[in-house]
């Protein structure tokens, strides 16, 4: 009798169990990952949310905000990808998203607490459901390395560079040129935000320091921080702008290396400033600017004068200038002027003297005895003659009546 009702009971019971059994079954489901548990600053791990639902989700599901302080999270590239799993025998899709977590400083750091709301279609009504699902807290432990112990400020990385830039020249330069210095310091594995400032505004005496605002990005797990510095020479300088290195720990080998650059030279020629003269100096300067004033007024302004007499009298006295004394005399038949630009002519060259005597003569001739026709004549000869002067060549005389026939 007990055992006919004892069979009885599991008959009744099996499908209220299998049916209470498939609807926990179609319930969505939410899994979460954190891999590596462990790292050190800097070092990026990987926090993975998987929402998997019987049917399929026809709206995007919003996951919650993970950012807190000294985390980096970001969403690589294709972050987000679809995918399908066999659940309780039957094919359920979903998406999984990875988030790249960064932690800055060492410490204990929780992931997840938050919900993430999804919209799936009921597999019996087809009608939408949304539900949230809660993500299970992860928990990230962050150490500093007993090997990294000394460096300040901690930066690990699979891979560090340091490379710098020099636009212009740092040597030879004169005041009031200028060039500019530009480093960039490339991490792999890491963020950008690990890396301290590499330049500061130190530099040498007679060069001024203008810095840029520093660029720094990160793509993918590679990040890079750009610095750049222009220099311009005040005055005379001479010395190095200092070199540069950074210790870091590498997470592949485990162990500090160091990044490093070489100083860079400058030279550049100029006036000490004034503003840095002392009393001594000012004396000094005062002295010699008194001393070559004297030299100046006692005998460079009589030798001035001297070469300026001499260049007027060149210019004076050379063939061009007393050839064109002739000529605008002969074009304004002046004959006084014509008389002492001939005797000018005379003292400066003996050369073609008698020709010019001669067109004198006649042109005195004429103007005492001459008809106007005549008159005219002995300007035109005066003006050949003056011509064959200019063209370096003999003239032939025309001959003129006899002042009294």
């Amino acid at each position: 009798m007990r055992r006919a009702l004892l069979i009885t009971l599991l008959l009744i019971a099996t499908p209220l169990l299998a049916q209470n059994s498939d609807a926990q079954g179609d319930k969505p489901v939410l899994e979460s990952e954190l891999k590596p548990a462990k790292a050190t600053p800097g070092e990026a791990v990987t926090f993975r949310v998987t929402v998997l639902v019987p049917t399929f989700m026809p709206e995007p599901m919003e996951f919650p905000e993970l950012d807190q302080p000294n985390l980096s999270i970001t969403t690589p590239e294709r972050s987000s990808v679809p995918i399908s799993k066999q659940v309780n025998g039957g094919s359920w899709s979903g998406i999984m998203r990875d988030y790249r977590v960064q932690a800055l400083a060492p410490g204990t750091y929780t992931l997840g607490g938050g919900s993430v709301k999804v919209t799936y279609m009921d597999p019996d009504t087809n009608t939408p459901i949304e539900v949230s699902l809660p993500i299970a807290p992860a928990r990230l432990v962050v150490t500093v390395p007993p090997e990294a112990a000394g460096l300040k400020p901690f930066i690990a990385a699979s891979d560090l560079t340091l490379e710098q830039t020099i636009d212009g020249h740092s040597e030879g330069i004169r005041a009031g040129d200028s060039f500019s210095r530009t480093v960039t310091a490339t991490i792999t594995g890491s963020t950008a935000r690990q890396i301290p400032q590499i330049l500061d505004d130190a530099t040498v005496d007679g060069l001024s320091a203008y810095p840029q605002s520093p660029d720094a990005e990160d793509q993918g797990d590679t990040g890079t921080r750009v610095e750049k510095i222009t220099y311009v020479a005040e005055g005379a300088a001479r010395g190095k702008l200092p070199a540069v290195s950074i210790r870091w720990y590498d997470l592949d080998d485990q162990r500090v290396k160091t990044a490093e650059l070489d100083a860079v030279p400058v030279s550049a020629k100029g006036a000490i400033p004034l503003s840095r003269m002392s009393l001594a100096q000012w004396l000094y300067l005062l002295a010699g600017i008194g001393l070559a004033a004297l030299a100046l007024y006692r005998w460079g302004l009589p030798w001035y004068r001297k070469q300026r007499e001499e260049y007027l009298e060149r210019k004076t006295l050379r063939p061009g200038a007393t050839l064109e004394k002739l000529k605008r005399a002969c074009r304004a038949q002046d004959y006084s002027a014509l008389t002492s630009a001939v005797e000018e002519w005379r003292r400066r060259s003996g050369g073609q003297v008698d020709q010019l005597h001669a067109g004198l003569l006649a042109i005195g001739a004429s103007r005492y005895a001459g008809t106007a026709s005549e008159k005219t004549d002995a300007w035109n000869n005066m003006a050949t003659i003056i011509h064959q002067l200019s063209q370096g060549s003999s003239v032939q005389i025309t001959a003129l009546p006899a002042l009294n026939p």
